[in-house]
């Protein structure tokens, strides 16, 4: 049998030969008829298969082969290839690592297994296979990069460093490798060596406006708030379409309260990105703030009219309708965002807030600011708004409470605590303290008109 088998298979091997691949095929058949276990029949029947286009049979054939001959290289490698194909990655994976056992040093077949490891969504087992690679193949830095890569997008800080320091040294003018250096190092709060890299970044390319903007969120971190408006203005500067620098820049201008320049400044980047919400909303935000608040309104709308149900947008919407007191509008934009986001602790504040000021619907206000308070019992805000709803109820004991309880968790003064102190302290009959509050909140607000007559009215009552 194993003679015949022979003969059949140099019959098969010369029709190959002569491009007889039909006849070829049939006298291969024969022999593996004749002996199933003879594996050149196998190996060159599988070949004229994969020729002719007959893939299921080419595997079948190689399949035949590896359970003949479990580490047949050329076997597994395409068992593996078709498995790919096929999108079997797992099976891929069986094959490539029986060849892996006979050929650990090859570095295609390394590759191979962490590319479909990769596929399988198994980065750091991808990672162990390109590390065997490199250590044969230690000068491919297109494979180091790979490499580095995947442990940054994995979050494997310390693995991806020395692989991005080991680029750079190798390549000291490509200004990615100290880009993704200084963001590693920025990450791990090593501001010294970010630093480092982010300047250097700006030696090779003083107008790639990524280095500035690390080093205007370095500044930032530092509370080195001209340094990073000088850093994030280039950012802008050099590259307009980065929504981000107008942002950050402007925000800046904001803690400042300088916000005459941020409206100037948010009016100006809506001029160039006239498509970004977020700037039409900071813009709103400025005018708001210089008590524009028509315009805040439009420029609201505008936001809302790029972005729809923007909550940030609607709920400044709210509050700026409230502050001009069109409280049908403000009651009709709360309610749309409570439809929108009904356990928001800040929209159920706000409401619940804008309702105690007008003494309406208190129980509603009520039941919504005890939400708000369950979601942050530590909020400052969100107990001055409790506070006050007890006082609107009459129950000026709890409004005690809860507003003394939020001044002391302030982070700074706020003149509307000390206004509401001072009414409760009122109503209790505490007039001392109720003028001492009223003093305190008009030190921080003097031209508040309703304190100015609260206090006028206590002098006359002295």
């Amino acid at each position: 049998d194993s003679v015949s088998s022979t003969i059949y298979t140099a019959i098969g091997e010369c029709y190959r030969k002569i491009g007889k691949s039909e006849r070829g095929i049939k006298y291969l058949q024969k022999s593996v008829e004749i002996n199933p276990n003879h594996l050149e029949s196998h190996r060159l029947l599988s070949e004229l298969y994969l020729e002719s286009g007959f893939v299921k049979l080419a595997e079948k054939e190689l399949i035949i082969i590896a359970e003949l001959d479990p580490y047949d290289v050329n076997a597994n490698y395409r068992l593996a290839y078709i498995a790919l194909i096929k999108g079997e990655n797992e099976k891929a994976l069986k094959y490539f690592l029986k060849v892996a056992e006979v050929q650990p040093d090859n570095v295609r077949l390394l590759l191979d297994v962490a590319d479909t490891y990769e596929k399988q969504d198994l980065p750091l087992e991808a990672a162990g296979f390109y590390e065997k690679a490199l250590q044969v193949d230690p000068q491919n830095d297109e494979l180091r990069e790979k490499l580095a890569e995947l442990y940054r997008k994995n979050k494997q800080l310390e693995k991806a460093l020395p692989l991005f320091e080991e680029l750079a040294r190798h390549s000291p003018d490509e200004i990615y490798f100290q880009l993704v250096l200084g963001s590693l190092y920025y990450f791990k709060n090593d501001s010294l060596k970010a630093q480092k890299n982010f300047k250097k970044a700006k030696e090779l390319d003083s107008e790639d406006w990524r280095a500035d903007f690390y080093l205007g969120q370095m500044a930032l971190d530092n509370k080195e708030l001209e340094k990073a408006l000088v850093y994030f203005k280039n950012v802008f500067t050099h590259k307009p379409d980065i929504v981000d620098g107008w942002v950050d820049y402007g925000r800046i201008l904001l803690s400042q309260n300088k916000d005459k320049e941020a409206a100037e400044h948010f009016k100006l980047a809506c001029e160039k990105l006239p498509d970004k919400a977020i700037l039409h909303y900071f813009l709103a935000t400025s005018y708001v703030n210089l008590e524009f608040y028509n315009e805040a309104i439009e420029t609201y709308k505008k936001t809302l009219e790029i972005s729809k149900d923007n909550v940030p947008a609607l709920t400044g919407l709210a509050s700026t309708y409230d502050l001009l007191e069109k409280f049908a509008e403000s009651d009709t934009t709360y309610e749309l965002l409570l439809e929108l986001e009904p356990k928001n602790a800040l929209i159920l504040n706000n409401y619940a807030y804008s309702l105690s000021v007008r003494g309406v619907n208190i129980e509603k206000a009520l039941e919504m600011s005890q939400k708000a308070v369950s979601v942050e019992p530590t909020n400052s805000s969100y107990l001055d708004t409790i506070g006050w709803i007890f006082y609107q109820k009459g129950d000026y004991q709890t409004a005690l409470k809860y507003v003394e309880e939020s001044e002391n968790l302030s982070p700074t003064p706020n003149w509307e605590i000390f206004l509401h102190l001072g009414d409760i302290h009122f109503k209790l009959k505490n007039i001392e303290k109720a003028q001492f509050f009223w003093l305190k909140a008009s030190k921080l607000n003097p031209k508040n008109k309703e304190l100015k007559d609260k206090l006028g009215e206590i002098n006359k009552q002295n």
